[in-house]
């Protein structure tokens, strides 16, 4: 972490995250760096990865409880699209997990299923009813 945010002791790194903020894209690019770091055997990162999917997954299932009108959650994000451990960890802790909504993983961006949707209901509507 250190090296990734060019820093040389910890406290220069929480000054860095905090003062000001740390955007997420800058986040987003260390937490690939995790995954390379799985991907090459380290321990520590694939046990963060674990971690963090099996939290994420324990999320979804809380949800699930709340929400049971729902017959799916759809999801999609570069975790899921480019860490294929954190993605294992994650579709493992749902394995057998039945009651509920059913969990899906996008292949393509949710805008291509509201684009779907909005030629959908404008096949179906008369020209008058497509403008305000």
């Amino acid at each position: 972490m250190l090296e990734f945010f060019e820093c040389t002791t910890l406290q220069e790194l929480v000054d860095k995250f905090y003062n000001p903020t740390i955007d997420r894209k800058t986040i987003a690019s260390f937490a690939k760096e995790v995954t390379v770091c799985a991907r090459n055997g380290d321990t520590v990162a694939r046990k963060i990865l674990r971690h963090q999917a099996q939290k994420f997954a324990a999320t979804l299932k809380a949800l699930q409880r709340e929400n049971e009108e729902r017959e799916h959650i759809y999801l999609y994000g570069g975790v899921f699209q480019h860490d294929e451990i954190f993605t294992y960890h994650f579709k493992a802790a749902f394995r057998g997990h039945k009651k509920g909504i059913k969990i899906k993983l996008l292949k393509v961006p949710p805008v291509y299923g509201a684009a779907k949707a909005a030629y959908d209901l404008g096949q179906s509507l008369p020209p008058e009813e497509l403008i305000l």
